[in-house]
């Protein structure tokens, strides 16, 4: 459908209207879909989660290696935290390293 100019008017109060009920609808979804909140994970169940013993998870949270939470002298950690962190550690395959070296020699030109 060609809209003219002469059409401008209507045609940006209809999309007016549409933008309303959408906002209206994503409200309503929003009031419906409830708030996740992340449990936080206890030592053993950190050291659980990443395959590793317990005094090696201790060993990285003194070292400052590993992202954690310190509340009332005990630990913890989220495992959004933890999977992020093992992201990070994530080895590289060579066509990644390749890609990423030639974006970067395009950009330097």
């Amino acid at each position: 459908m060609a809209i003219t100019f002469n059409d401008l008017p209507d045609a940006v109060n209809n999309l007016h209207l549409k933008l309303d009920e959408l906002e209206k609808l994503i409200c309503e979804k929003r009031e419906t879909i409830p708030i996740q909140r992340e449990k936080p994970l206890t030592v053993k169940e950190a050291a659980k989660f990443l395959q590793i013993a317990v005094p090696t998870l201790y060993d990285k949270v003194s070292k400052k290696e590993i992202p954690h939470i310190k509340a009332g002298g005990k630990l913890y950690f989220l495992e959004s935290d933890l999977m992020d962190w093992l992201k990070e550690k994530r080895v590289k395959m060579i066509c990644e390293i390749q890609a990423n070296s030639e974006n970067y020699l395009t950009k330097r030109r």
